[in-house]
């Protein structure tokens, strides 16, 4: 049963949760599709219900990006 996907991803998420975030990569694209910043690091993704909003801690400090198109992804 701790095998199952969906309890490995609970699994990475509390362990995101209780570990001030995962090694992870955040891009952000205009709706064009040119990037337009990245950041790389420690981050701790805050999941939203609101479109067009995403928020996540880096380095101790927030950030809020408003609109474009954001990828995260896990190095």
């Amino acid at each position: 049963m701790l095998n199952k996907a969906s309890v490995q991803r609970a699994l990475k998420s509390i362990n995101s949760e209780y570990s001030g975030g995962l090694d992870r990569t955040v891009t952000v694209y205009d709706y064009d599709g040119n990037e337009i910043t990245s950041y790389t690091g420690k981050i701790d993704i805050e999941d939203t219900e609101t479109g067009g909003k995403e928020k996540f801690d880096l380095d101790g400090k927030r950030t809020i990006i408003y609109g474009g198109i954001v990828i995260v992804q896990e190095n």
